[in-house]
């Protein structure tokens, strides 16, 4: 099923209404000290203001690198961790002022699908007793023999047989593994499923099945996803709204059909490049591989924390060393490269509305990867390319 298959066959289930709202969301993480050190305690920040919001029925994708923190975004919304700042509200109530009963109902609302069934699923356990435990934590379906008929009535949903429920995990494959995890998370009857990386450890045919599984299911029960991806190609298939990762932070967000076609951070055009199609890698605005460090999270720079690895920043230097103006537009990168100052020296502000971007000089697909000879960039000019 293609998504906008599922968009059709649940219409009453999709709204304009945000069941989960973001906003300003950090996450820090102490560093560890020795025995003697003096200095104060270092953190680092796994998510770094982050803001989106997630409309009912809807699929929103969370795209990044390993280890851009969108692994610990999911834990953070899921309540597995605590927010160091902002908030997460679902359905309006706040994540970090709900009691102890408040949030064990949430999580019957909120689920979680990793990315590796073989490491969530308990080794010792039967099929049916994993799902019949999550149906015992969540006080759901009383008594043996109900509890019973709601286990044989989801493995069929997520295209198992009652054959299965007898079977340990290590006696199945990996896609059937996958669905038992499905499974257990959609037998509470959430509102919410988050997937982390729900295909990344499956072979490429057991991966469009699974895809066109949760699809079915979205259509069926009126899920509203969250999707942990690093696979840009798969947004495109799945999503509905798209934000894009880097360090911490979102550096592009929106419509993933405009995301993926027409990328206007660096970075999204670099991902959209390495996605195996028959294409050149100029077309579309498209950037070529990533090249340079990835900066420390402990150490990040002071400008933009792309700057390290940003072929545009790049280009746009050697586009204008002789134009009029620019002498004094250039300063000398963390990494010693020649660079616009503004990449250097100060932090991007994302742009108004649901099409923000982090960048000083955000891509228009009609410029091309290196864009146009820039003008020295000030509060009007930056206004004028808007």
């Amino acid at each position: 099923m293609m998504r906008q298959d599922a968009m059709q066959a649940s219409p009453a289930a999709r709204t304009d209404e945000p069941v989960v709202v973001v906003k300003d969301l950090c996450k820090d993480f102490g560093l560890h000290r020795g025995w003697f050190a003096t200095s104060a305690r270092q953190s680092v920040r796994a998510v770094d203001k982050v803001s989106f919001e997630v409309a009912r029925g809807s699929c929103y994708a969370i795209v990044g690198e390993s280890g851009s923190g969108k692994s610990t975004l999911a834990r953070v919304l899921v309540g597995l961790l605590g927010a160091t700042g902002g908030e997460v509200r679902i359905d309006g109530a706040d994540l970090a002022e709900m009691s102890d009963r408040e949030r064990r109902a949430m999580r019957q609302r909120v689920q979680l699908v990793l990315q590796d069934p073989r490491a969530s699923l308990d080794p010792r356990m039967r099929v049916a007793a994993v799902l019949n435990e999550a149906l015992v934590v969540h006080g759901l379906h009383r008594g043996a023999a109900a509890r019973r008929r709601r286990i044989e009535e989801v493995i069929v949903q997520v295209g198992l047989g009652p054959a299965h429920l007898d079977r340990y995990p290590n006696e199945l494959s990996g896609g059937q593994r996958q669905r038992v995890a499905i499974a257990r998370a959609i037998i509470c009857e959430p509102e919410i499923l988050v997937l982390d990386e729900p295909v990344s450890a499956l072979d490429v045919s057991v991966q469009a099945q699974i895809i066109n599984l949760l699809l079915d299911l979205q259509a069926d029960l009126g899920l509203t996803y969250v999707m942990i991806t690093h696979d840009l190609s798969l947004v495109g298939h799945m999503a509905d709204m798209v934000g894009v990762m880097y360090l911490g932070q979102f550096v592009e967000q929106g419509p993933a059909a405009r995301v993926c076609t027409a990328p206007r951070h660096p970075y999204t055009a670099s991902l959209l490049a390495a996605v195996p199609e028959d294409r050149d890698a100029t077309d579309a605005g498209l950037m070529p591989a990533l090249e340079g460090a990835i900066p420390s999270p402990v150490a990040m720079p002071r400008g933009c924390a792309f700057q390290t690895r940003c072929p545009r920043a790049d280009d746009i230097v050697r586009r204008n060393l002789t134009a009029t103006g620019w002498s004094g537009r250039i300063a000398r990168s963390v990494d010693g490269r020649d660079l616009p100052r503004r990449c250097v020296e100060e932090r991007p502000l994302p742009g108004p509305g649901r099409n923000a971007t982090l960048c000083h000089f955000p891509l228009d697909r009609a410029e091309g990867p290196g864009g146009p000879r820039a003008e020295p960039h000030t509060e009007h000019s930056q206004e004028r390319r808007r």
